[in-house]
């Protein structure tokens, strides 16, 4: 029942690369350090804002204060990033880059959601039962069974033991969507305390249900991050789902996943020059001039490739929108392709191209052309990247 972490990652990076592996995030992973902007607010914190007894249980105290409405103005002070100044932690950030495609939580925050607009990966958001088409529509689908303080309602929030009761009722189809994806998707489950009786019931259920098992040794493996020590509940689960508990932290983990997988990526990585030739066919002139002043500096920050891309609904012309979308498409070839890696620099995020993308933008560097369109882009700056070319 317990796995090596280096065997564990070694999987994961190969469910990763197959496409067939869902993401679980529960409250851990979201739960920041005491004083640290960086994350949310845990149980223990929160009782703490909110003037409850700590030994009292959290969801019969909503209950009790917020069952005639209200709750979405006080959870938005603590789990809605935009309001409460929160930043997504590491993880949030890895997961961001990782091509996991669809990633289920409990977690009712918006961290995740701004670590994906860091990194321009476009995502959709599932809560309800009429949100269900939108799964596969983006690079990444989140989906959010307890309730997302974006949503700006109290309806949608399973914390109560009362919302608890309801959440099969309220919910049959994302129910049951549940219970299908879960048992037929391996699943890395990662700061989740293994004791949501919803959760179990809908892996009972797609277990032995319609005829997808016979029994649960077909189930597909999955892996459960416990930290450092076991979760007491963790036998009764993985004996059900067929899951290899890891002994790890949520940062150990999810980093030295993220180091792994860029390792495997590069060894199985298509030649990208197919797709570059493209981007310099149809990508914006000034989409394809960033990527060379990129290549040219060697790191950059994501905002140097997303200055030429637009929201398509604030372009003027039909032209403009068309530039938009192929600016995008291009951008998230290069992103999806890891043609691009991630790099540490003036304690933020940066990142530079793969050595041979950026080979191949500074070999189709033409000095004479003459900027245009410089927007954002300051005139010395030009100035530089020009005199570099020319040399």
């Amino acid at each position: 029942m317990t796995m090596e972490l280096e065997n564990a990652v070694g999987l994961v990076c190969h469910w990763l690369e197959e496409k067939n592996c869902i993401l679980f995030l529960g409250a851990g992973f979201s739960a920041g350090k005491p004083g640290s902007k960086e994350g949310v607010l845990s149980t223990q914190e929160l009782k703490k804002a909110l003037g409850t007894d700590p030994t009292e249980d959290l969801s019969l105290f909503l209950q009790h204060k917020f069952g005639a409405g209200g709750l979405h103005l006080e959870l938005e002070k603590y789990f809605n990033c935009n309001k409460s100044e929160r930043r997504p932690k590491k993880e949030h950030r890895i997961v961001a880059r990782l091509p996991f495609h669809i990633i289920i939580t409990t977690n009712c925050d918006n961290l995740q959601e701004e670590a994906y607009d860091e990194v321009w990966r476009n995502y959709s958001r599932v809560v309800l039962d009429e949100d269900l088409p939108k799964v596969g529509v983006c690079d990444a689908t989140l989906v959010k069974p307890h309730g997302c303080v974006l949503e700006q309602r109290d309806d949608v929030y399973v914390f109560s033991s009362a919302q608890y009761s309801h959440f099969e009722t309220n919910r049959p189809y994302l129910k049951s969507w549940l219970s299908t994806v879960l048992a037929t998707y391996h699943v890395v489950y990662v700061g989740y305390g293994l004791n949501d009786e919803n959760l179990l019931r809908a892996l009972s259920e797609g277990l032995t249900s319609s005829g997808l098992f016979r029994g649960t040794s077909t189930k597909p493996m999955s892996i459960a991050v416990m930290g450092d020590s076991p979760e007491a509940g963790f036998h009764r689960f993985g004996s059900l789902c067929n899951i290899q508990q890891v002994q790890a932290t949520a940062e150990t983990f999810m980093s030295y996943l993220e180091e792994k997988f860029n390792q495997y990526s590069e060894r199985h990585r298509k030649d990208p020059v197919t797709l570059l030739r493209k981007i310099l066919e149809v990508a914006p002139s000034r989409f394809i001039r960033n990527c060379q002043m990129a290549s040219l500096g060697g790191t950059f920050p994501l905002d140097l490739l997303k200055w030429e891309i637009r929201e398509e609904n604030t372009a003027r012309t039909p032209g403009e929108k068309e530039k938009a979308r192929e600016a995008q498409k291009c951008f998230q070839e290069i992103f999806s392709q890891r043609l691009i890696e991630p790099v540490m620099k003036f304690g933020e995020q940066w990142f530079r191209f793969q050595p041979d993308v950026a080979d191949f933008f500074l070999s189709n560097i033409n000095p004479r052309d003459e900027p245009s369109n410089l927007g954002d882009i300051p005139q010395n700056y030009w100035n530089w990247v020009y005199s570099k070319m020319a040399r």
